[in-house]
């Protein structure tokens, strides 16, 4: 709705207006009654009218002033002026500020100031069209030169053209990585990369115009960017300070504004000729990019030789899961986040390769999944597929992590309100504790404390197989995690799982797979989660 403001010192006059135009059905907010201009004035500050309807002569502030005051401030403001005969000389004034519609008190009626309204509502809806395309073919016209800038880097960093150099001043530079935290979520957020990126970059403009420092932003590719600081020769200016205290602003706004978290990597102070060089070290610094904290800032570390899968320490991988698999039974997700901190560290240390976390996480969801099915635990959101694209699109650790503890928590709340059975879930504990030994369904019922005939009929019931279903299935999901995590042979990874005979093995698992075991590492393992 188009806001209204009446001013006249004939207050009954403004009155009757008020009372006699059917405001809102008419598309319209009336937001005030004044008596002279100052007083309008004063109010319109706080809140602007669309619209001013207003007589010419009045006390401390005449109609023409009041009107002069408010264009200054909204150009777009519409303006209608209430005539008297001898107000001539005044409503020619009015016509210099652009007033186009005016009419005599001597000979008003209401459906001429309905006229008037509209004939206003119509010119601001022309102005705003006007207006959003302008927005428009700006937005088209900086896109356009930000591709433009984004696709000459590209060529820049990848040894394909120098064209980029042409834009860059001669002098030294401080690259630093731009890195636009849970960026698949940020993207969600606001609809598209276009317009996520679109928000960044504004605010980042805003920022040098207000800023003595000299720097250039661009864009990469999907959460990455590069910011180029402009650094100076004098040994009285410390760079790297200033640099700092340019990003903590940037991150502050980023984060005050759009609810966006950023993370930073500084590089190494540079000529033109080097900059090439330590942008393709920033960029390609994959560990530092996977481990550095949410929303923080550091100087770039010399990139270690990832630690791949034939280094892999599967006892220690093997603990960790069987402790997470525990704090999450027993719904203590304090201890979950502590276990998982303390994995973060080892990873960390160890250099373990950003797939390798993820494919242990992925394991996890899916085995948690598809433990739970049939027990109350089942009605989380995440399917296969979306948990996998999902996870492919993080590029953080810690990102994962609070993926990780997003779908804990939803498969746990699931539960709220529900019959769960605490021996069914003890049983399932029990058979994820032993999944490497021959154990038998009487065993797991003494466990209990169960008759084995009871517990048989109440594991059936509530998961909907039967316990000796259940184990199979469990121990071919461990199998599945065995073959792709390690080297081991088919031979050893039977043994593993409490099987005497290998032929049984390779049988139960193809019979569950599709594929024999060697079928499933050398086929299936092309891509993530195809088995």
């Amino acid at each position: 709705m188009y806001k209204v403001m009446l001013v006249d010192d004939d207050y009954p006059m403004v009155e009757y207006l008020s009372e006699a135009i059917p405001w809102e059905q008419l598309g319209f907010q009336l937001i005030g009654l004044y008596e002279n201009g100052l007083t309008a004035f004063e109010a319109a500050q706080k809140m602007m009218p669309d619209i001013l309807i207003t007589d010419i002569g009045m006390p401390k502030m005449d109609g023409i002033e009041l009107t002069r005051r408010l264009k200054q401030i909204n150009e777009h403001l519409q303006v209608a002026i209430i005539s008297c005969h001898d107000e001539f000389s005044f409503a020619q004034q009015a016509l210099k500020l652009n007033v186009q519609d005016y009419f005599l008190k001597e000979t008003f009626d209401l459906e001429e100031l309905k006229h008037i309204l509209f004939k206003c509502k119509d010119r601001l809806e022309k102005d705003e069209q006007k207006t959003k395309e302008y927005a428009t073919l700006q937005f088209k016209a900086r896109k356009h030169a930000d591709l433009e800038e984004q696709q000459m880097f590209k060529q820049y960093i990848q040894g394909a053209s120098n064209q980029m150099l042409s834009r860059l001043k001669q002098g030294n530079y401080i690259p630093v990585l731009f890195l636009i935290n849970h960026f698949y979520l940020a993207e969600k957020q606001y609809g598209s990369e276009e317009t996520l990126l679109f928000a960044i970059q504004n605010i980042i403009k805003d920022i040098q115009n207000e800023t003595d420092d000299t720097f250039t932003f661009i864009h990469y590719e999907d959460n990455k960017g590069f910011l180029l600081f402009e650094s100076s020769n004098s040994i009285k200016v410390d760079n790297f300070t200033e640099l700092r205290n340019l990003l903590r602003t940037i991150t502050d706004e980023i984060n005050r504004y759009l609810h966006v978290q950023i993370s930073f990597i500084l590089g190494k102070s540079t000529n033109v000729e080097g900059l090439k060089d330590q942008c393709v070290r920033l960029l390609h610094n994959r560990l530092q990019i996977f481990y550095i904290p949410l929303n923080s800032m550091e100087d770039i570390k010399e990139e270690a030789i990832l630690n791949k899968k034939s280094n892999i320490d599967m006892e220690y991988f093997q603990s960790v899961t069987e402790k997470m698999r525990q704090a999450i039974y027993r719904k203590d997700t304090e201890k979950l986040c502590g276990q998982m901190e303390e994995f973060r560290l080892s990873c960390f240390m160890k250099q373990i390769d950003a797939e390798i976390v993820k494919e242990f996480y992925i394991r996890m969801i899916l085995d948690w999944r598809m433990k739970t099915r049939g027990i109350n635990f089942s009605s989380s959101s995440h399917s296969s597929d979306f948990i996998q694209k999902d996870m492919l699109l993080m590029t953080s650790i810690h990102e994962i992590e609070d993926y990780f503890i997003q779908f804990v928590h939803l498969a746990l709340s699931s539960n709220e309100g529900t019959t769960t059975n605490k021996d069914i879930l003890n049983a399932c504990y029990y058979v994820s504790k032993h999944i490497d030994t021959k154990f038998s369904l009487d065993e797991v019922a003494d466990y209990l404390y169960l008759n084995p005939s009871y517990f048989s009929r109440l594991f059936k019931k509530e998961v909907g197989i039967t316990f000796i279903d259940y184990v199979k299935q469990q121990k071919m999901e461990r199998a599945k995690e065995l073959l792709e995590l390690s080297d081991s042979p088919v031979g050893s990874i039977s043994e593993q799982l409490g099987y005497d005979n290998q032929s049984y093995f390779i049988k139960i698992f193809k019979r569950y797979t599709g594929y024999t075991p060697l079928e499933y590492r050398t086929k299936v393992l092309t891509g993530i989660g195809e088995a």
